[in-house]
């Protein structure tokens, strides 16, 4: 079994579940969803909830690429 494979899938799977969540967030603040490209930006001017989406969402994809990595 390739544990590896699976711990950056789930890693992967749960970062995108949050960043979803805040980006989702963002229609009470913002009047939109807002896209993780943008929650970065957002989160450096101050919207500490926004940063963490935006973190999160390249953690996805860094978590997503390491899952394809392993498992080939």
């Amino acid at each position: 079994m390739n544990w590896p494979t699976w711990a950056c899938l789930v890693l992967g799977i749960g970062c995108a579940l949050l960043a979803i969540r805040i980006g989702e967030e963002g229609v009470a603040r913002y009047g939109r969803r807002v896209t993780v490209t943008e929650m970065i930006p957002l989160g450096l001017k101050g919207d500490r909830r926004m940063l963490l989406g935006g973190l999160a969402g390249w953690a996805m994809a860094l978590g997503f690429a390491a899952a394809a990595w392993f498992a080939f």
